[in-house]
């Protein structure tokens, strides 16, 4: 499982916008800003805006990374894993979010962390899950 206080710290971080989710089809990589991440157990629950080309590296190969970071603290954390797009239980989860916004997500984007890593200076690279 993501440990709770990395969990909370990618939340928290999302809404700053700065993490980013990295894809590739091929050899041909993609990275995306993220500004909304839930963290459910050991997945990362995304809001699609505009994923189109992301979605489309995802149908083509699940392997993704999301990495955050505090630009003040210089803490942060790598998480990889596989993903997903989700218009069902994940996507029920946060569209609710939204419905006051004048933005709708198209769904989620679901990423079973497998791994993660310090972004830390000091503790860069470090295999924390």
């Amino acid at each position: 499982m993501i440990p709770s206080q990395i969990a909370k710290f990618v939340e928290k971080m999302s809404s700053r916008y700065t993490c980013v989710l990295a894809t590739s089809s091929g050899d041909v990589p993609n990275a995306v800003p993220i500004g909304y991440v839930k963290v459910v157990n050991d997945a990362l629950v995304l809001a699609d805006f505009y994923f189109t080309k992301t979605k489309a590296n995802i149908e083509a190969n699940p392997r993704v990374a999301v990495s955050c970071w505090d630009v003040e603290t210089f803490e942060g954390y790598q998480l990889k894993g596989r993903a997903f797009i989700d218009t069902g239980p994940y996507f029920k989860l946060i569209e609710g979010e939204f419905k006051d916004k004048p933005f709708k997500p198209r769904s989620a984007v679901v990423v079973l962390a497998e791994e993660v890593y310090s972004l830390k200076p000091g503790d860069y690279g470090r295999k924390l899950l």
